[in-house]
C-alpha cells in the first residue's frame, strides 16, 4: 500500500476519513432546511442568509466528504459483492444530494437578503431526503456487512504482529 493510499484512507490515524466527516453535511443541510423552514415566519430574512451559508458550508463539507467516500470505494470495496451494489447505490445519492444542494445554492445566490423562496426550500427538502437515504445505506455497509470495521480479534491480531516485528528488531 502506497504513501497516498495510506494518507487518503486515514491509516495515519487508523480510522477511515470518510465517516468522520459525513455527519458535517448531513448536519448542515438538515440545519439549512430548518432556517428556511423558519424563514418563511416573521422572522424572515435573518434566517433565509443563515439557510444560505449553512448549505455553502455543507457543499463544501460534501465534496470533502464524497471525495473521501470515493477513495474508500475504489480501495475498499470488492467488485461483484453485496456490498459493492450497496456502495455503488450509496455513492449515487451522494452525488444527487450534493447536486441539488449546489442547484439549491446557485438559486439562491441573488437574493439571499430576502425570504427564501418556495423551489429552494422544495430542493432542500429533496436533498435532506437524499441524504438520509445515503446515511442509511451507509450505516447498512458499516452494521451489515463490517465495511472498515475492527473487531476485538483484528486488534489482538494487530497486537501481536505488532510484538513480533517489535521483538524481531
Amino acid at each position: 500500500m502506497g504513501f497516498w493510499q495510506k494518507l487518503l484512507q486515514g491509516r495515519f490515524i487508523r480510522l477511515p476519513i470518510h465517516p468522520i466527516i459525513v455527519h458535517f453535511p448531513i448536519a448542515l443541510f438538515t440545519t439549512a432546511l430548518i432556517f428556511d423552514l423558519i424563514s418563511f415566519s416573521d422572522a424572515g430574512t435573518p434566517f433565509a442568509i443563515a439557510a444560505y451559508y449553512t448549505i455553502w458550508a455543507g457543499v463544501i463539507s460534501g465534496i470533502i466528504a464524497i471525495f473521501f467516500g470515493f477513495v474508500e470505494y475504489l480501495y475498499e470495496t470488492p467488485p461483484g459483492s453485496d456490498v459493492f451494489w450497496t456502495a455503488t447505490t450509496h455513492a449515487i445519492v451522494s452525488v444527487a444530494a450534493e447536486t441539488i444542494f449546489i442547484i439549491d445554492l446557485s438559486l439562491r445566490f441573488n437574493n439571499i437578503i430576502a425570504p427564501t423562496p418556495a423551489f429552494p426550500v422544495i430542493l432542500s427538502i429533496i436533498g435532506v431526503g437524499l441524504m438520509f437515504i445515503t446515511n442509511t445505506l451507509g450505516s447498512y455497509m458499516v452494521f451489515r456487512h463490517g465495511v472498515r470495521v475492527r473487531t476485538v480479534h483484528d486488534h489482538e491480531l494487530q497486537s501481536k504482529e505488532w510484538k513480533r516485528k517489535k521483538d524481531a528488531a
